[in-house]
């Protein structure tokens, strides 16, 4: 991660410019399983993503502020069903010549300030039927995820560096051919 002192301020900033103002799909999330073409057209892309967007050099630190606003904008992709947040930004990070790394990293730092903003709306537009014990659920949810996501991070961010992201396209081809079966 960054290591410079003003590095996460930098990147914060960043993150920001990223950060979608406003989600006009609350598409409920069975809806993906409706969508198993999509997954495997984006499977497809992202087995040959290390081929057709080679990494450039940048870093989070590096990086502009218009490559913020441009992966921002391509992260609006992932609101078509099927389609991963993830790899909308890793690829939009990567067409921006942001290293692997960087790309892999930005996607993450960019998915607390979305994912937050889509839980604390929903949050908010369903207030009225939260109990005490929805809310202390949702803490120890969150607090138990930001732990986990914090090694899995680590983790992918190896694992791209070592095999590329071809990997995680076949494991998508996968999933959207179960769903194509599951539809028959």
């Amino acid at each position: 991660f960054p290591s410079h002192d003003n590095s996460l301020r930098n990147m914060m900033q960043k993150v920001m410019a990223a950060t979608p103002k406003h989600n006009p799909s609350d598409a409920p999330i069975t809806a993906i399983k409706y969508h198993p073409g999509t997954r495997f057209l984006v499977g497809i892309f992202l087995v040959f993503m290390d081929k057709i967007l080679k990494p450039g050099e940048k870093t989070v630190d590096s990086m502009t502020y218009i490559d913020a606003f441009i992966i921002g904008i391509i992260q609006s992709f992932a609101m078509i069903p099927g389609t991963s947040r993830s790899a909308s930004t890793i690829a939009g990070a990567l067409g921006r010549k942001l290293s692997k790394t960087a790309a892999t990293e930005f996607s993450f730092f960019l998915a607390i300030p979305t994912l937050s903003a889509a839980a604390g709306y929903k949050m908010l537009k369903n207030w009225d039927t939260l109990s005490a014990t929805n809310l202390s659920d949702i803490a120890i949810g969150n607090a138990l995820s930001f732990i986990t996501a914090f090694f899995a991070v680590k983790f992918f961010i190896q694992m791209v560096q070592k095999n590329g992201f071809h990997i995680f396209g076949y494991y998508r081809i996968i999933i959207g051919m179960v769903f194509l079966f599951t539809l028959l």
